[in-house]
């Protein structure tokens, strides 16, 4: 045989072999249900709760049965004359309910099996979608596709039960009342399970869902945003605080409803957008902390109706009208720091599940500041995570925000003011702070906290951080100049003072060369609260013209000690004998100068008398104070006081009244004014930067009205011989008397020492009146005399002025009783 004839026998012979050696065909094994793997439920696990558009990945599968596997069969050769049909692979249907999420109000909008989207569209309680995709996972060559129908249940209660499931498991299927869930069969007329593909490793389900609430009854569908795919974060905070089942399930009563209206109109607005998933467990504040943090907003309970705040940190205000807290009303600062350029950021990152991009995660929006890289040499990063934000443009914005309050170093501060505007500031108020001190100077702060305090302290504590939205400007390195200043502050207003005509005591005891002239003439006493720390003293100007011309009264003299009242302290205490000797005293704070503290008599009231220490000076009244306790935090109290010293009366002294200790005669004008005297007065602080400007300077009305010239005014007045009865029988003639005392002699009188001896040309004028009628007027009336009462009862009111040369006592001794 030629070659080629070899060749093709041998070629026939292998051929044949090859056919007998063929492996032999088997069958494709077929997999059981449990070898398929879903994301199985346990009971206690959490069902999520979702606001606005989400993507659920991997739900609870709560039942999956109706399994069948249905062989695919192929023709395969077996021999040169042979074949034999063997199963190459098997489609898999399955039966399988999903657990979404809390209903109601949800609905389906797709629908992925791992990385691929099968459905999408909107899907609402009740419906059903038919999904028929043979090629998503490759086709027939490779792992198949799906078909079939999803039923879907909105989670409302009740719920319809599935006949689906109804038909598998039996009359009592589960209808998960109040759980959204869907049901993936072929359909429910075969009750065959979906069609899932040819491989065991199902493709992992995912669905974007949405759910729209309107717990908190916004109008003009403003809960819903206008992206239409994001709730209203006003209606998400409104939601979590009310709802009862899964929530907090707080009494809406207790919720201001008009703060979250106002609220959700604001971030509608400005297109805050925000949806949210809560699939684990966590604490209520987490979660309004997320929320909060979001939208810059702070949640509190306002002390006054007792209901919940919701407030938003915004740019809504006039700086020049917010309150301030200053020398008036400020009593201390404390923990006050400022930021340090190198404690700044200059770069945010906000991480964020991006729905644009089929909800990647950790998408970053990075805001950068360059002049701040640039002016500090260093880059400094902040990354932060708002689970609520998935959309691009927000999530810049989220950045961009951030990065402009940590930018710049911002202040901090404690501050104790008093009640009239400390109980006026809730947290997210903002106000101005003035404090020479610090060389702060109208600083815009926003309240953190506030801390009322106890009932009998008078002080608020506030705890405020400087505004960021009143930094209008950025300002990078160098800084731009600001009202901060290290060093010492510039001089500023005196606003808080006492101008009094002097008293004739205090002109004797300071041996001025004017006593002699006193009679026609007297001293003006300037008394003004101490500006600042910085504060060396204080010039003080007189002028009847408009200030066109003046007269200095003093120049540069130090500031005395100032405080003030802390506890009410009423006209009434002590004035049956003008000595408090009780335990409660007058409570005293925000002490001035620094080195200032009021210290105990050591002499007791003997010293008081004869050297005349611990004088105060409390609105109008008079006043002295033999022991001082310390009660900490700046706090003093003072007690053994004696009350309506010279020539003052009781007075009702309230909170945050100011009291002048008059520890010198620094104060006292250099010249004497004529006794009826009449025109303004200007202070002028100064400080080491120099003195403020007179021009500047507020003016002060101010009349002498004769006071170094007029007689001291009857003390301790008796009626029947007793210092304020509680009653005097109608029809008698009870006698009027009082301790006579005198303006050229005595040192410090107290109200209820022995009399005096009048000064020369002294007389008496007395009225009194009952239940309010007419007065009777006695003029002259020597004391011991009496009155004659009628039958009127009611309140017997008795006043006696002393007079001398004609001019009456400033004030009168007064005493009251009850005629019946």
């Amino acid at each position: 045989m030629t070659p080629f004839e070899w060749f093709a026998v041998f070629a026939a012979i292998f051929l044949a072999v090859g056919f007998l050696v063929k492996t032999k065909p088997t069958d494709a094994v077929k997999a059981a249900l449990s070898d398929f793997t879903f994301p199985r439920s346990n009971e206690g696990d959490p069902v999520n709760k979702v606001y606005g558009t989400v993507k659920l990945l991997s739900p609870n599968v709560l039942w999956t049965g109706a399994f069948l596997g249905k062989a695919i069969t192929k023709k395969v050769s077996t021999g040169i004359f042979s074949s034999k049909r063997v199963t190459v692979s098997y489609d898999y249907y399955i039966g399988m309910q999903l657990g979404l999420c809390l209903g109601p109000n949800v609905r389906v909008r797709k629908i992925y099996f791992g990385k691929y989207l099968a459905w999408t569209g909107t899907l609402t309680g009740g419906g059903s979608a038919v999904i028929n995709n043979l090629q998503l996972f490759g086709g027939e060559s490779r792992n198949g596709g799906v078909i079939g129908t999803v039923y879907f249940y909105d989670g409302d209660v009740p719920q319809t039960q599935d006949p689906f499931l109804a038909h598998h498991i039996g009359a009592g299927a589960p209808r998960y009342n109040g759980i959204a869930h869907l049901v993936f069969t072929e359909n429910n007329v075969s009750n065959r399970g979906f069609y899932f593909g040819k491989s065991s490793n199902i493709e992992p389900v995912a669905i974007e869902v949405d759910c729209f609430n309107n717990t908190l009854g916004i109008p003009s569908g403003k809960h819903i945003m206008s992206n239409g795919l994001d709730a209203n974060p006003a209606e998400i905070l409104y939601d979590m605080c009310v709802t009862e089942f899964a929530m907090l399930g707080i009494d809406p009563a207790r919720l201001d409803t008009a703060s979250f209206l106002a609220a959700a109109d604001t971030l509608y607005d400005e297109n805050h957008f925000m949806s949210l998933q809560v699939s684990q467990p966590a604490r209520g504040a987490d979660l309004i902390g997320e929320l909060l943090k979001q939208v810059n907003g702070v949640l509190y309970q306002d002390t006054a109706t007792g209901k919940f705040i919701l407030g938003l940190q915004r740019q809504d205000y006039t700086e020049s009208a917010l309150p301030e807290i200053d020398v008036d009303n400020l009593s201390d600062i404390t923990n006050y720091t400022r930021n340090l350029w190198s404690d700044t950021v200059n770069q945010v990152r906000v991480m964020f599940k991006n729905r644009e991009n089929n909800y990647q995660d950790n998408s970053p929006a990075v805001w950068q500041d360059t002049g701040n890289i640039a002016a500090t040499g260093k880059v400094r990063s902040a990354q932060l995570s708002h689970p609520g934000c998935y959309d691009p443009d927000l999530a810049v914005f989220l950045a961009t925000r951030t990065g402009a309050a940590l930018s710049v170093p911002l202040f901090s501060a404690d501050i104790k003011c008093n009640r009239a505007v400390g109980q006026t500031l809730r947290p997210n108020s903002v106000f101005k702070l003035t404090c020479r001190r610090l060389g702060i100077k109208r600083l815009v702060m926003r309240v953190k906290e506030v801390d009322l305090g106890e009932l009998d302290d008078g002080k608020v504590t506030v705890s405020a951080f400087q505004d960021i939205y009143a930094n209008n400007t950025v300002t990078i390195a160098p800084p731009a100049p600001s009202e901060w200043d290290g060093g010492s502050p510039e001089p500023d207003a005196v606003t808080v003072y006492k101008v009094i005509g002097a008293p004739y005591y205090f002109v004797r005891q300071a041996d001025s060369p004017l006593v002699s002239v006193l009679e026609s003439k007297g001293l003006i006493w300037v008394l003004p609260e101490q500006v600042d720390e910085a504060s060396t003293g204080f010039s003080a100007y007189a002028s009847t013209d408009a200030f066109a011309t003046n007269t200095q009264l003093v120049d540069n003299v130090p500031y005395s000690g100032s405080g003030r009242v802390q506890t009410l302290y009423p006209d009434t205490t002590a004035d049956d004998d003008g000595f408090d000797s009780g335990g409660t005293g007058m409570v005293v704070y925000g002490l001035a100068p620094s080195d200032f503290v009021p210290t105990t008599a050591s002499g007791g009231d003997a010293q008081i008398q004869s050297e005349g220490v611990n004088l105060m000076l409390v609105g109008n009244e008079l006043m002295s104070y033999r022991t001082v306790t310390s009660l900490g935090g700046g706090s003093y109290r003072l007690t053994n006081v004696h009350r309506a010293l010279f020539d003052t009366t009781f007075e009702t002294h309230v909170v945050d009244t100011p009291i002048y200790f008059l520890t010198s005669a620094d104060g006292l004008s250099d010249a004497a004014y004529d006794q009826d005297y009449a025109g303004d007065i200007r202070i002028t602080d100064i400080t080491t930067r120099g003195q403020y400007s007179l021009s500047s300077a507020v003016d002060i009305a101010f009349t002498m009205d004769k006071r170094t010239y007029r007689p001291s005014p009857p003390a301790y007045l008796t009626i029947g011989g007793t210092r304020q009865p509680a009653t005097v029988p109608n029809s008698t003639s009870p006698a009027i008397a009082w301790r006579e005392r005198n303006r050229l002699t005595d040192n410090v009188k107290f109200y209820d020492d022995a009399a005096s001896t009048a000064e020369a040309g002294t007389d008496y004028v007395m009225r009194w009146r009952v239940a309010g009628g007419s007065w009777t007027t006695v003029d002259p009336f020597t004391s011991g005399s009496t009155i004659t009462l009628t039958v009127t009862l009611g309140l017997l009111e008795v006043e006696v002025w002393s007079r001398t040369n004609g001019n009456l006592s400033r004030v009168v001794a007064r005493g009251t009783s009850t005629v019946v």
